[in-house]
Formats: C-alpha cells, sequence, structure tokens
C-alpha cells in the first residue's frame, strides 16, 4: 500500500469540472464524490453511504446542498457528511 502525506493539499479537479453533478475522484488512497451546493460552495464527501457502504457517486446530485439523496434513498444528512 502506498503512503501519502497527511494534512496536505491535493488537487481533486479543476474548478469548471466540479459542478451539479456528482464527480468521484480517488485522492491519497480515498474515495471522494465532489459536487457544488444550490449556492455554488465546493462539496467533497467520502464516496460511501455510510449504512449501505454504496457509493455516494452512483446517487442523485444534491438539489439543496449536501442534504440531496444517496444511492439507499436516506438524505445525506442522514448518513453523515464529510471526507
Amino acid at each position: 500500500m502506498h503512503e501519502f502525506l497527511r494534512n496536505v493539499w491535493y488537487m481533486a479537479a479543476w474548478a469548471e469540472k466540479v459542478g451539479e453533478g456528482l464527480l468521484s475522484r480517488r485522492i491519497a488512497g480515498r474515495k471522494l464524490v465532489l459536487f457544488r451546493a444550490a449556492d455554488g460552495t465546493p462539496v467533497a464527501l467520502e464516496d460511501r453511504c455510510p449504512h449501505r457502504f454504496a457509493p455516494l457517486s452512483l446517487g442523485q446530485a444534491p438539489i439543496s446542498g449536501p442534504s440531496g439523496l444517496c444511492p439507499s434513498a436516506w438524505t445525506r444528512a442522514a448518513c453523515g457528511q464529510g471526507a
């Protein structure tokens, strides 16, 4: 397994690539899903629904921030947030 530096910045995507849809990335060995909230704020979450372990990137893009639906139809707020 590769060792990665922690507490440093890694480029996830060009700004124009992060839009209304979900963008899946693997950065420093972690799977992340990227999208923009309704106000345009970029959001990065761990690409895993914690109660079903399904990739969030297979779900729907959020309508109003990180409270959109994960693949199992639970809200991301109910699934937990943060990467």
